[in-house]
Parts: structure tokens; C-alpha cells; sequence
């Protein structure tokens, strides 16, 4: 049974031990069926079409980002109040990353702050849902097409939240999103992460 410490106390998932074993016997350990009916579930979860699952959440925005072409030094606003792994993904594939500061409130990316960080080289933005309360992603978005910017939700503290009705990571055009799947986060299926694309 695999079982984790989390700050809301020990939760255990039954039986995840064995399937995690058999699988590691049956040599599909990264790639079967197991893992293919998880992106199944989870992109229908969603409501979307595709989920794509990674080993961490580093890797799954790495591969955002990397599929995004974005040109080098292109500025990245990120909240200020993020998991650091993050950012320095961006910094490393040779992004700048931007920091703005959250709204004291929902501790989310302040959306005017934002609109205030963005010049000529932004070409993306993160806004990070924490603690499964949503950014405000009517303004984000608003802010995001008016400047052609590319949206990367990361929904790692808010799977299953919504906004507005719909999952986070669901609702808008051009936008990917990042589940990080850990044992202190909401959900965790063995340290994995899944992108879901909404078109």
C-alpha cells in the first residue's frame, strides 16, 4: 500500500503497491496500459481531449514550454508566490523568468500587477491556482489576448477546482496546463504529473 505523509495527515491508496509492482514486472513501468487508461480518466476528468502524463511537473512544463517555441530570452511572468522548480525550468531552457506579486486576498496572481510586468519580450504567462482556489482567469486571459501571450495554468494545488463552472485548465483557447501529482498536492498517483490541452 502505498502510503504518504501529507500535512492533512497520512492517506493511503490501496492496493497501489502491487499495481506498482506488476507493472514494474510486466516491463511497463513507464509506458502500457496502466498508464494509458490514466491519461484516458484523466483528460476525461477534465473534459478535454488529451492528457499527457509526465514523470514530474518540471518535466511536463519543460515540454510546454519546449512546444511552445518560444524565442530564447523571451520573459515569463510568473507569481510570486510559486513552487521554485518552476521558474527555474524556464530560466534554464533559456527564458527570462518575471516575477509579480499575488493579491493579498486569494494569494493568486494579481492580474493588474501583471498587466503592469508585461513589455515587449513577454511572450507567456503562469498563473498558478493555489490552496484549490482559482486565479481570476477572466482578466488573466483578457490580459493575455490583448498582448498575444501564451497561458500555462499550473493546476498542481487545484485539481478539481473550478472556475466559473468548468475545471481549472479547461475553459480557455490557447493555454496548456500543468497537474503536478505529489503527495502534498491534492492528488497523487506516484509522483507524476499530467498535461491536459484544451483545443
Amino acid at each position: 500500500m502505498f502510503r504518504t505523509i501529507a500535512r492533512y495527515g497520512a492517506r493511503n491508496i490501496p492496493g497501489s503497491v502491487t499495481a506498482a509492482v506488476k507493472a514494474i514486472v510486466r516491463g511497463q513501468g513507464v509506458r502500457g496500459p496502466a498508464i494509458q487508461e490514466f491519461e484516458e480518466r484523466f483528460a476525461a476528468y477534465h473534459g478535454v481531449q488529451n492528457a499527457i502524463s509526465t514523470s514530474y511537473g518540471r518535466m511536463a512544463f519543460c515540454y510546454i514550454l519546449r512546444a511552445l517555441e518560444l524565442p530564447r530570452d523571451s520573459e515569463i511572468i510568473f507569481p510570486a508566490l510559486t513552487f521554485w522548480v518552476v521558474p527555474e525550468m524556464a530560466r534554464v531552457l533559456g527564458f527570462r523568468p518575471i516575477f509579480v506579486d499575488i493579491d493579498p486576498i486569494t494569494f493568486n496572481m494579481d492580474p493588474a500587477k501583471l498587466e503592469r510586468a508585461i513589455t515587449p519580450n513577454t511572450r507567456a504567462v503562469v498563473p498558478t491556482h493555489l490552496y484549490g482556489q482559482p486565479c481570476d482567469m477572466d482578466a488573466i486571459m483578457s490580459i493575455a489576448r490583448a498582448n498575444q501571450l501564451a497561458v500555462i495554468e499550473d493546476c498542481a494545488h487545484a485539481l478539481g477546482a473550478t472556475y466559473k463552472g468548468r475545471k481549472v485548465g479547461t475553459e480557455f483557447v490557447q493555454k496548456l496546463k500543468v497537474n503536478r501529482c505529489r503527495p502534498q498536492r491534492m492528488f497523487s498517483r506516484k509522483f507524476s504529473s499530467a498535461i491536459c490541452n484544451a483545443n
